[in-house]
């Protein structure tokens, strides 16, 4: 799902729905058995892919804009170090947190929202806020096709973090 070429916007946009079902299924099966870690491994690896993928398009949206270059660098590191925590924070600040806003499609309480009041507990708070207003502000300058395929990978990202979690 690319956000800037068109070409192969169709086949992508049919690999994530395809994505999306299987994930569906997998989840009424997830609660029924015990998954295995080789299935969480996979879940991780497809979360990981597909939220560098969703970076990699926000950069080449704004390629002259080098605060998301150093985002998704340090991003990138924390990723090395743990593999499983982008995953597992995406879940506890993004999925539990605002899961019926997300599928309400309602993009601009995200492009909106305050996050201090979310972070206040949280170490390092203001460069945390700094992280997201480097992804946000990308986001809110795009046109309404751009944000809409923006907000299509992080509805995604929510429901492969919730799988894995």
């Amino acid at each position: 799902m690319n956000i800037t070429r068109k070409d192969n916007i169709f086949e992508k946009i049919f690999k994530y729905n395809i994505i999306i079902i299987l994930s569906y299924i997998f989840l009424n099966i997830k609660r029924r058995f015990k998954m295995e870690d080789n299935d969480k491994h996979l879940l991780m690896n497809a979360f990981n892919d597909h939220f560098f993928e969703f970076i990699e398009d926000i950069e080449s949206v704004f390629s002259t804009d080098a605060s998301i270059k150093r985002v998704k660098n340090a991003l990138v590191l924390i990723k090395k170090m743990n593999p499983s925590i982008i995953t597992k924070i995406w879940y506890k600040y993004i999925v539990l947190k605002y899961e019926k806003e997300i599928n309400e499609n309602n993009i601009n309480f995200f492009i909106e929202k305050d996050y201090k009041n979310d972070l206040t507990n949280i170490n390092s708070s203001d460069n945390i806020m700094k992280h997201i207003d480097c992804l946000r502000e990308p986001i809110r300058n795009m046109g309404k096709e751009n944000q809409e395929k923006s907000f299509k990978y992080i509805q995604n990202l929510c429901l492969l973090s919730k799988l894995y979690n």
